[in-house]
């Protein structure tokens, strides 16, 4: 792994962090209010941070911008490069990756409207052979140093230097089954490992023949693992490998957790929840004992009245805390699985949810999505949180300037709390993959946010 030439760079402990805390549920008067002087001042930070961008701007090279995150013996680097054909952007990424005097463990890149962008995963997985790469072609947008880049032609890329991390590569072509874990390793090596020790992954998927069964998989072979990533309308690379369909994956073994934020972009429209008393496969025929439309319609007219946003189903999830050598583990994440209401009518509401997800006691609540929403449940996510060693974004490509009429809302958020050098690059998804409680589920309107940190640190 080593390279001919030395270059140094300085090391920064890891202070203590705090920790995370439960979601918040407001009145839907008072939530409105706060939504909008809560994103009024983050809009003010975010617009503010342009002078943060200028400078990031001026160290541009050559149409590239790099970030660097270092602690201890972690390194986390990224860089985005525009206007570039496949080419091109080899050269500067092998360029950038000479920088250091070793190869990266891991290394994830993400094009937009960039040609011949199959040449980027040959020439990096030749000028890197040892390293595991992952790529996806996204087609609306990519994310890198911070920014959002809709509908340009650009490469961004995050490469992870993390010693004494064991990371495995592993692969679906049919969704199925459990995935082919790369060598001799097998699932069953991690179903068995505690919170403290299980392994987490990075995972992207094609659009055709995906279903919430395959996350299913995942949680079953990695029960207490963090699954994070999203669906993909383009191409996916694993190594210098393309494919359209199925699924590709990192495994990250050792003293590095991936920490989910999940923001799905909705508040509550009211404090009520309304127990789900009666319901068959996906469709709720029963709330507290009477019918669903009779119990949610006084909801309804106020919000026809003045609608200030879409509405949603939101569901209870199980946060029961696992109990391990008598302490408290609990998934830091939402309270509530935000859903489609596909139909409300006399007869119930349907929901895009999976059959067996309406159990008993199981409680539902009207959820809110508008540009205010989406950005205090971000600005709240980030207030509980320290600054982690890097980070990737998985957001749908319903937000960004579709949602909030400009892009970049998301990642001044970022820029503004944890600074403009954060290691940061994703993509604009066609799903988005994350954990709500226990289990992993696809999204919609959402953005995962997967923080590297390490292993035993407090969010």
């Amino acid at each position: 792994r080593h390279r001919p030439h030395t270059t140094h760079h300085a090391h920064a402990h890891v202070g203590p962090r705090q920790p995370t805390h439960g979601a918040h549920m407001h009145t839907y008067a008072r939530a409105r209010r706060q939504a909008g002087q809560a994103a009024d001042r983050l809009m003010l930070l975010s617009t503010g941070s342009r002078r943060a961008r200028a400078k990031a701007t001026a160290m541009a090279m050559a149409g590239r911008c790099m970030s660097s995150s270092v602690a201890a013996d972690y390194e986390f680097r990224s860089i985005a490069v525009q206007g570039t054909d496949g080419n091109d952007a080899t050269s500067t990424l092998r360029k950038w990756l000479d920088e250091r005097p070793v190869s990266p463990d891991a290394l994830f890149f993400f094009t937009h409207a960039v040609e011949d962008d199959h040449r980027i995963a040959t020439g990096l997985s030749q000028h890197i052979p040892e390293c595991k790469i992952l790529g996806v072609n996204s087609g609306w947008g990519v994310i890198g140093n911070n920014e959002e880049l809709e509908n340009k032609e650009a490469v961004t890329a995050l490469a992870a230097y993390i010693p004494g991390v064991k990371v495995l590569a592993f692969e679906s072509d049919d969704l199925l089954g459990a995935p082919q874990l790369e060598g001799e390793a097998e699932w069953a090596d991690f179903i068995t490992r505690t919170p403290k020790n299980s392994p987490d992954a990075i995972l992207f998927a094609g659009t055709t023949g995906f279903n919430e069964s395959y996350l299913r998989i995942m949680d079953n072979m990695l029960p207490h693992g963090t699954k994070l990533g999203g669906l993909v309308d383009g191409h996916m690379f694993l190594g210098d490998e393309g494919k359209q369909t199925g699924s590709v994956g990192l495994l990250f073994d050792g003293p590095i957790h991936i920490e989910p934020m999940v923001c799905q972009g909705c508040m509550p429209l009211s404090e009520e929840r309304f127990k789900v008393s009666a319901s068959f496969n996906s469709f709720i025929t029963e709330l507290d004992g009477r019918p669903p439309l009779e119990v949610l319609l006084p909801f309804l007219e106020e919000h026809s009245r003045d609608p200030k946003g879409h509405l949603f189903g939101g569901l209870t999830v199980d946060a029961s805390a696992i109990r391990e050598n008598n302490e408290d583990i609990v998934r830091p994440s939402p309270s509530f699985l935000v859903r489609h209401i596909m139909q409300l009518s006399n007869e119930g509401v349907a929901l895009a949810v999976e059959p067996n997800y309406l159990e008993e006691n199981t409680e539902f609540s009207l959820q809110l999505l508008n540009r205010e929403t989406a950005m205090v449940e971000i600005g709240l996510a980030l207030k509980e949180r320290e600054r982690p060693l890097g980070a990737m974004m998985f957001p749908c490509s319903g937000r960004g300037s579709n949602l909030y009429g400009r892009p970049g809302v998301e990642t001044d958020l970022l820029r503004a709390k944890w600074g403009a050098d954060l290691a940061t690059a994703g993509y604009f998804a066609a799903g988005e993959i994350g954990p709500v409680g226990f289990k992993t589920y696809i999204h919609a309107f959402t953005t995962s946010f997967a923080l590297f940190r390490h292993r035993g640190s407090n969010p």
